[in-house]
């Protein structure tokens, strides 16, 4: 090796390659132990060397042009006080490499265990298979009220008392209910994420749901005079559907996502995606609810029954209502309410009961299990006598006579 000599960066600069099979190695004056080393193939690297136990140790510093001449002091000095030491320089990087690859795999690891990150996987893998109105009403909830609080956890670290304190504001906002069908999306998501390998212990074990009042809320026959007069005068599809869900008993988004083409031989078809059960459920159209589709507007190219651009079904609920309730004088009531009215009309027709929940599209209570499926058009008859008796009395509520019963009033 030659003797030490001051290096500078022009000079190391402009070193030739050796000859062929040669090997040329210059020792900094400046930085002991620095030694620069140019093969006959012109590569230029820095090494650290000093003595250890009296055996001579290199320590490979890198490359030049990539690492400079101070540089390449600075990082000999760190190797060789290493060495001094009896630090193996190679194994600190090691060492070094490794905790900043574990560090790496732990940041990535919080990155994809957050709430938002394990529940964007449970919406692809999970809510994207279920019907598109389950999926919405889960969404809602994971976006109104989940996320808000809980994004940037860690989704294993979500505990029991974190669960309460979103429930709990809902339940403060006076929804019981609410606070249940939230508790419900929660707890869903959490068997999944089980089942995933997520998290191993479910937050909402041993959560009990809010006691909820059920509603009784029925129309009274005043009411009903008030409000169908509005419902008729109305130009626009509400009166329209309001009308029709008091007449039939179904659910809002039985009639106003209903398509002309599911209206045949004066029934009404609700598909199985659009049914709360799951399956088709056939609708007898008296001779009221037939005048008033016959009356409704026909948008060329639009299936749709109830729209107001012919492109897409009605939304925008309750703004109508509010309307339409302000001009009648009627308030307090939810268009579910409708659906129990007619119910409980049928009921006072001296309708049964298991005939009633034919209607409505609930399972027949007095038939056996095996019996709980059956063909769409099973027993269409007796849901026709039922609206035909309810729409009898309706009439005579709207045009009352001396010995028409009064509805009870609400509570």
């Amino acid at each position: 090796m030659t003797a030490r000599q001051t290096l500078t960066e022009k000079g190391v600069a402009a070193l030739k390659a050796p000859a062929k099979g040669r090997r040329l190695e210059l020792r900094d004056a400046i930085v002991p132990g620095l030694v620069l080393r140019v093969t006959d193939k012109g590569v230029k690297s820095w090494s650290a060397v000093r003595r250890i136990n009296g055996r001579l140790a290199r320590r490979t510093l890198g490359t030049y042009p990539i690492i400079g001449l101070a540089d390449a002091r600075e990082a000999a000095r760190t190797a060789l006080k290493l060495m001094a030491e009896g630090v193996d320089p190679r194994e600190r990087e090691r060492d070094q490499r490794a905790r900043e690859a574990e560090q790496r795999a732990e940041a990535e690891r919080r990155k994809t265990g957050t709430f938002a990150h394990v529940v964007a996987e449970y919406e692809r893998r999970h809510l994207d298979k279920l019907r598109p109105a389950s999926k919405r009403v889960a969404m809602t909830w994971i976006n109104n009220d989940l996320l808000p609080a809980w994004a940037d956890m860690q989704v294993d670290a979500i505990e029991r008392k974190d669960v309460f304190r979103v429930i709990d504001a809902i339940e403060d906002r006076g929804a019981p209910a609410a606070r249940n069908r939230c508790l419900a999306t929660i707890r869903t998501f959490f068997g999944w994420a089980i089942e995933r390998g997520h998290v191993t212990v479910d937050p909402t074990a041993r959560i009990k749901l809010a006691k909820e009042d059920r509603r009784k809320r029925v129309l009274t026959d005043d009411e009903i005079r008030a409000l169908w007069p509005v419902w008729e005068a109305d130009t626009g599809p509400w009166g329209a559907l309001f009308r029709l869900l008091l007449l039939t008993g179904q659910r809002r988004a039985e009639w106003a996502k209903a398509q002309r083409t599911e209206i045949e031989a004066d029934v009404l078809t609700v598909p199985a995606a659009r049914h709360k059960a799951h399956r088709d459920h056939a609708v007898p159209l008296v001779d009221e609810a037939k005048a008033i589709i016959a009356a409704r507007p026909i948008h060329a190219g639009s299936a749709w029954l109830f729209t107001i651009n012919g492109k897409v079904p009605v939304t925008g609920f309750s703004k109508a209502k509010a309307r339409l309730d302000e001009r009648a004088g009627v308030s307090g009531y939810r268009l579910h309410d409708l659906r129990r009215t007619c119910a409980t009309g049928m009921a006072r027709a001296g309708i049964p009961r298991a005939q009633i929940a034919l209607v409505l599209g609930h399972a027949d209570p007095e038939a056996p299990a095996v019996t709980a499926t059956y063909d769409v058009l099973d027993r269409l008859e007796e849901k026709r006598a039922a609206l035909k008796a309810w729409a009898a009395l309706l009439t005579r509520i709207l045009h009352p006579a001396s010995n028409v019963v009064q509805l009870p009033k609400p509570g």
